[in-house]
């Protein structure tokens, strides 16, 4: 419970289980309760729904849970256990991603459709304000080719430094590289150091032997770092 909604224990008991449940949802959780309550047997807690528990900070988070009613000295009582859906969760929503590019790419999309599909799922998926590709040139010069998102406007067509960028650096090692603040950060596009972006990440994208551009998404100053 603390780890996954940030309350302790203490802070929890004797109050009603719905202020882990979000506002619009708590009076139809409670008709739900009593719905339980007249059938009572181990269950999957909405089953076929997705479920979402309310942090002590007042954000939403996917959750998971598993019903296990008991009786003990002719009260009853359910043990509700709870599980982190988060990584489900995205791991589908990421599977809807790539579907949803591959079937653009065999209904012949163009290039450019294609990539700018690839920019906005990556950035949902991520939770970004923005995203954009850095590629390279028949020379070898560096620039922004598409952008989704916030600064897309901005960012597009911006030139960057072909060997002393931190896209040409992920470019030339193939590993990603995570920004803490990109308004402060170096060798980052003069646009977005000046959009508000916060956290940021440069990844690769993979040709069939070698990097052939950098995929960079980013986030609003405040908001979490990315993880690798």
């Amino acid at each position: 419970v603390t780890q996954l909604l940030g309350y302790f224990p203490e802070e929890l008991v004797g109050e009603p289980v719905e202020m882990l449940v979000p506002a619009p949802l708590r009076n139809e959780h409670v008709t739900h309760r009593k719905r339980f309550v007249e059938a009572f047997r181990p269950r999957q807690m909405g089953s076929g729904l997705q479920l979402y528990g309310l942090t002590r900070e007042g954000t939403e988070v996917p959750i998971d849970v598993s019903l296990s009613p008991t009786e003990i000295g002719g009260r009853r009582y359910v043990a509700a256990f709870i599980r982190d859906a988060r990584e489900r969760v995205r791991n589908i929503r990421q599977l809807e991603a790539v579907i949803e590019v591959t079937r653009h790419l065999l209904a012949g999309a163009s290039l450019e459709e294609t990539v700018a599909l690839t920019l906005r799922h990556a950035r949902e998926l991520v939770g970004a304000a923005g995203a954009w590709l850095v590629t390279p040139d028949e020379h070898g010069a560096l620039s922004v080719s598409a952008a989704s998102g916030l600064g897309e406007a901005d960012l597009v067509g911006s030139a960057l430094p072909p060997s002393t960028s931190r896209s040409a650096q992920v470019l030339a090692t193939g590993q990603l590289d995570i920004v803490a603040d990109m308004s402060v950060a170096t060798n980052v596009p003069a646009p977005a150091a000046d959009l508000g972006f916060g956290p940021g990440v440069y990844v690769p994208l993979g040709g069939e032997t070698e990097p052939i551009g950098v995929l960079v998404a980013a986030r609003h100053q405040g908001e979490p770092a990315f993880s690798e």
